[in-house]
């Protein structure tokens, strides 16, 4: 045996047993010995992550890559080094380029899409690891990280079945917590329960299953229950970073926040922190309890930082071509020559708006009412907008498609909706949809149900700018991250508003949420009577409502009317110029 296969030999031997540093002078004795040899650098670069010395691994690679640049071992670890640096947009060009070299690898495609979500590429890593999950269906890994994806983008209810096949598939604490969490923003709580304490009876120290308990505790109004779970995660070490800014949320009201505080300074520089998104996490739990003791400087400083960490890529273009598309395809003509659905069904319900304009409170106030249900926020419209291509077999967007409807697909399309609904609150003579961004379908919703009611909450243009900045939305909203980003937003929604009004006229409902605290008998009166339903005094009772509240404002639905929100953007005044520039035709 050569100089080389024996120190390979050893090298293995160490590595094996977890001696890396002894692991990695063996390894690189043995490439000294044999330079040609690809294998021995690439395991060498394997031995240097494995020691947590990623730039050696990198020198390492490099070698290997010189021998055969084609070589996707060598790729798949210098993908693993490139994240170990918090580089994720190296570690995906890595990847796709083993992806284009072995096509058919399943386990390229879902680690190639793990490195774009991880360095918030957004819609492009759902495509990849659906292309992940097209070659490896029945693989559990692949299948959960597609649902743990589509969550993560907002698409909870898409995300759901597979979840659920990935617990099924490999019921371990990571899939049960998967789930529950799924589950539980679906507003699903006794099954989220269930799922997450099957995780809990696995593994009570994996981070989301503290997570999950404390966010089913605080959606049904125990503030106390969460904060002690939050509170025995972070004292046992099994705190994850988003579960620190759960916990930063729910001690925003509580007199001990200033222990809170210094408690995520440290968890800043701790050694349990990782990567760059976790430190994005606790820098936006600590700008929330900044704001809260009025430290608006202090605050702002670490809302702005801790977004750009985590920020999705945001194309202001393709926002407003959005716009521009739904304008075209929604026209008044195209409005009266596209088929409609039957008028007399008044089931389904609409609160759009932009998110923290106060929707989630109107559909409090009608969830009260006992012959009306609140289902959260629903993907359903926009998921079966997107879908009219393939389901009319046609070429093109979801506008282009429109073209192709007939009574029957009409029909069709609302009944699948319908049928929703019935599953959610089969009892209910009103079921409310609250999603924000239904603001972009509501021609669609027009053609599904022409007599459904539509109710437009609408806030200050800085009042809510200023809270999206500051709310840890999902990464759907990638907008949200920047001034810069939010001024495109408001602007285009402002536009599609006024178009709706113009082709829609008095279909629409508009509820400003200053007026709703400043007078909740009368706008609640007017939200119910848009809603053809009969008064009932309930409504002003909102906040003893028992049912469970998922949303961003959770905490604050539990409380009477208050208006402590109003006019919170002057806090901010010195630091949103930008802002307050971008928006000065609403002011």
């Amino acid at each position: 045996m050569s100089q080389a296969a024996n120190l390979l030999q050893k090298a293995r031997s160490l590595a094996a047993t977890g001696q890396f540093e002894s692991a990695c002078q063996a390894y690189f004795s043995a490439a000294q010995a044999e330079p040609g040899n690809i294998t021995i650098w690439t395991e060498l670069g394997a031995a240097f992550n494995a020691a947590n010395r990623p730039a050696d691994a990198l020198q390492a690679l490099a070698r290997a890559g010189k021998l055969n640049p084609q070589h996707v071992p060598a790729l798949v670890e210098a993908s693993r080094a490139e994240v170990k640096l918090g580089r994720f947009k190296h570690a995906a060009a890595a990847l796709q380029r083993a992806t284009t070299i072995e096509p058919g690898n399943a386990v390229l495609w879902r680690e190639f899409a793990i490195a774009l979500h991880r360095g918030n590429a957004g819609p492009q890593s759902l495509g990849v690891i659906q292309r992940a999950h097209e070659l490896a269906p029945d693989d559990h890994e692949t299948t959960l990280t597609l649902g743990m994806m589509l969550a993560d983008n907002g698409a909870v209810d898409t995300a759901l079945p597979h979840l659920q096949r990935a617990a099924a598939q490999n019921p371990g604490a990571r899939q049960y917590a998967a789930l529950a969490n799924c589950l539980s923003s679906l507003s699903r709580m006794e099954e989220a329960r269930e799922a997450v304490e099957k995780a809990a009876a696995i593994n009570p120290r994996f981070p989301g299953v503290p997570f999950t308990r404390a966010r089913i505790a605080e959606s049904l109004g125990r503030l106390d229950e969460a904060v002690r779970i939050a509170e025995d995660a972070i004292r046992d070490g099994s705190a994850a970073p988003d579960l620190l800014q759960k916990y930063a949320s729910l001690m925003r009201a509580n007199p001990q926040r200033g222990n809170a505080i210094d408690l995520l300074r440290q968890a800043l520089h701790g050694p349990r922190l990782g990567s760059t998104e976790a430190k994005g996490h606790v820098l936006q739990g600590l700008g929330t309890l900044l704001d809260a003791e009025g430290r608006f400087a202090e605050a702002f400083d670490c809302f702005k930082e801790g977004n750009a960490l985590i920020a999705p890529p945001f194309s202001a273009q393709s926002v407003r071509n959005r716009t521009e598309s739904l304008r075209r395809a929604f026209s008044r003509d195209a409005m009266a020559a596209l088929p409609k659905g039957d008028p007399s069904e008044r089931r389904p319900s609409f609160i759009v708006g932009m998110p923290r304009s106060g929707t989630t409170l109107l559909e409090r106030i009608i969830d009260a009412h006992p012959e009306a249900k609140g289902v959260s926020e629903l993907e359903t419209i926009p998921r079966l907008f997107a879908s009219l291509p393939s389901r009319l077999g046609v070429q093109g967007t979801p506008p282009d498609a429109l073209r192709f409807l007939t009574p029957r697909w009409v029909a069709e399309i609302a009944g699948e909706y319908t049928a929703k609904l019935r599953t959610l609150a089969p009892d209910a003579a009103r079921v409310i949809d609250k999603l924000p961004h239904n603001f972009l379908q509501l021609g669609f919703i027009s053609v599904l149900f022409p007599g459904a009611a539509i109710l437009h909450s609408s806030r200050h243009p800085l009042d809510t700018c200023v809270s999206c900045f500051m709310t840890p939305l999902s990464r759907a909203h990638a907008y949200r991250f920047t001034l810069a980003g939010l001024v495109v937003e408001y602007t285009e929604y402002r536009k599609m508003m006024e178009h709706w009004k113009d082709v829609m006229g008095d279909r629409i409902t508009d509820i400003k949420y200053e007026d709703v605290v400043a007078d909740l008998n009368t706008e609640a009166h007017r939200v119910i009577d848009a809603l053809g339903l009969a008064w009932n005094d309930a409504c002003l009772a909102f906040h003893k409502s028992a049912g469970p509240v998922v949303t961003a404002s959770v905490q604050q639905v539990r409380r009477p009317i208050y208006d402590s929100s109003t006019n919170r953007w002057k806090n901010y005044e010195p630091y949103i110029g930008e802002l307050i520039e971008g928006l000065r035709q609403f002011l």
